[in-house]
């Protein structure tokens, strides 16, 4: 009997120990968006991904890598207007289902300088997801890849 109560002092000692080593390690905090009072927290390890309009180039950056659970965040530079959505024919059509079903295929005019898109890469499939904007022909071309490949390109 005592020398289960050893044992288990032991146990509970390496246990403490143990937590105590690992405390250096501690997985990334999530990233907080506050958007005109609402709150979009990213999950850890996941970006935000800035892509301005109305500049020279019409988009910039206008290739560029996501992983799934990201965020794109689209800001006017100028005060358009830019009707920007994303490009149904040179999409991946799993990007545009996806796009379809999050109500995220178009985004409301951006009229003024600093006005912004925000589109949610949560749970989106792998695949090319073009930019448009449908007012000056612009195009943006995002390529998202898998967020459990952990690659960033």
């Amino acid at each position: 009997m005592q020398r289960r109560r050893a044992a288990k002092r032991c146990a509970g000692a390496l246990v403490f120990w143990a937590g105590l080593a690992c405390e250096g390690r501690t997985p990334p905090l999530p990233v907080v968006l506050e958007l005109d009072g609402d709150t979009v927290v990213l999950t850890p390890g996941a970006i935000i991904l800035d892509v301005t309009v109305g500049g020279r180039p019409d988009f910039a950056p206008d290739t560029a890598h996501a992983i799934a659970g990201d965020v794109i965040r689209v800001r006017s530079l100028d005060s358009g207007p830019h009707a920007v959505g994303f490009d149904v024919a040179a999409s991946d059509t799993s990007a545009i289902r996806f796009l379809a079903s999050t109500g995220q295929i178009r985004a409301l005019p951006l009229l003024e300088p600093e006005a912004l898109w925000i589109v949610s890469l949560e749970d989106a499939p792998p695949g090319l997801y073009v930019l448009v904007c449908l007012t000056h022909g612009a195009r943006a071309e995002i390529r998202v890849t898998d967020s459990r490949t952990g690659r960033r390109r």
